[in-house]
């Protein structure tokens, strides 16, 4: 876990409700455009292999910018379903209480490092270290490349 995961916690919270209503927004558009009928050659499946037309319909233009654009936000859902409970867990996992609490004012309650200090009753510069240094010693299991 690095500093700028962890910075992203807020955000992600945020983005979390509005990719899901994009995706809703988008299905809903998507289900509104017409089909485009057409017909396809083929084979058939058995012998004599003789040429037949088979009925299908195809998406428009739009239908398939719809689709790249969902697949697009359903993958950045995806990440903010993994990355949210990453960071918890991680912040809920520190063995320490005071560097627990300061992980938390910080990065889940969007505080400056000067204003932690004054919850808690440091210096900003402590503050800053805490953190610094919990992320230097951290094991490697809890470093993992989540992006």
């Amino acid at each position: 876990m690095d500093k700028a995961i962890l910075k992203q916690y807020r955000d992600l919270l945020r983005e979390k409700p509005k990719l899901e209503a994009d995706i809703e927004k988008y299905r809903k558009k998507l289900e509104e455009l017409p089909a485009i009928p057409g017909v396809v050659k083929k084979s058939r499946d058995d012998f004599p292999y003789l040429e037949q037309w088979v009925p299908v319909e195809a998406d428009c233009e739009k239908a398939v910018n719809y689709k790249r654009v969902i697949a697009a936000k359903k993958y950045r859902l995806s990440l903010c379903n993994r990355l949210i409970p990453e960071i918890e867990e991680f912040i809920a996992n520190i063995p320490d209480s005071t560097t627990r609490q300061v992980f938390e004012k910080v990065y889940v309650d969007g505080m400056t490092y000067e204003e932690a200090g004054k919850d808690l009753n440091y210096c900003k510069e402590a503050i800053y270290r805490k953190v610094t240094r919990y992320l230097e010693k951290c094991p490697q299991s809890t470093q993992k490349n989540v992006l």
